[in-house]
């Protein structure tokens, strides 16, 4: 079913950028939002690349962030070029 909301501009622009961070599209983003908003304990990464790779090398924080899952001796320099292969790698 499609909608239409108002939001806010400073809003809008936010979710875009946390879109953009997460690979996903706003419309995933918002969808994903509403599901944690209704059912917080059904609540799971609604795109099938994040839901296939969630348990592997990082996990969504509370906030939908990206956080890497590494041994705390890991001193790999985190680059643009090394989250292109670990997304490559997990099909993202």
């Amino acid at each position: 079913m499609k909608t239409t909301i108002d939001i806010p501009e400073a809003l809008y622009r936010r979710a875009k950028i946390r879109a953009a961070q997460t690979g996903t599209s706003m419309r995933e983003l918002v969808l994903h939002a509403l599901q944690r908003a209704l059912d917080p304990a059904q609540a799971a990464p609604s795109t099938p690349a994040l839901a296939k790779s969630a348990g592997k090398l990082y996990t969504l924080n509370e906030h939908g962030f990206a956080v890497l899952k590494r041994p705390l001796r890991d001193r790999t320099v985190i680059t643009d070029e090394w989250i292109s292969k670990m997304r490559e790698e997990a099909g993202i």
